[in-house]
């Protein structure tokens, strides 16, 4: 995984060999919450992901054939960030605007 944690709308990928299993991929689950899958290929699969509750849980990729691969606690939902002021509440082009809350960075640097 490119990426082993995230929030809703984390993109990320997924490498390994034979990821497609000789078919096309029907689902990735993350902690039990069903991904999107934005492209696949037979070494690298592009996922976004759903809104989940934080914890840890299982990566499984499906294939239509019905074949899957598990990655036992691969993926970690983080607590999602939240904004607790925005200032200015109104502005024009090139106005500089704070951002206050927690998490915003949803665990990346």
């Amino acid at each position: 995984l490119s990426l082993s944690s995230g929030q809703v709308g984390t993109t990320f990928s997924i490498f390994g060999r034979h990821l497609l299993m000789g078919d096309t991929i029907s689902s990735v689950r993350l902690a039990g919450a069903a991904a999107t899958v934005n492209s696949e290929s037979n070494d690298e699969i592009s996922v976004t992901a759903p809104s989940s509750t934080p914890g840890q849980g299982d990566v499984v990729v499906t294939a239509s054939s019905g074949a899957f691969v598990t990655l036992v606690n691969g993926w970690n939902f983080g607590t999602p960030g939240v904004v607790s002021s925005v200032a200015p509440a109104s502005g024009f082009d090139g106005t500089l605007v704070t951002i206050i809350g927690e998490r915003l960075r949803g665990g990346g640097n």
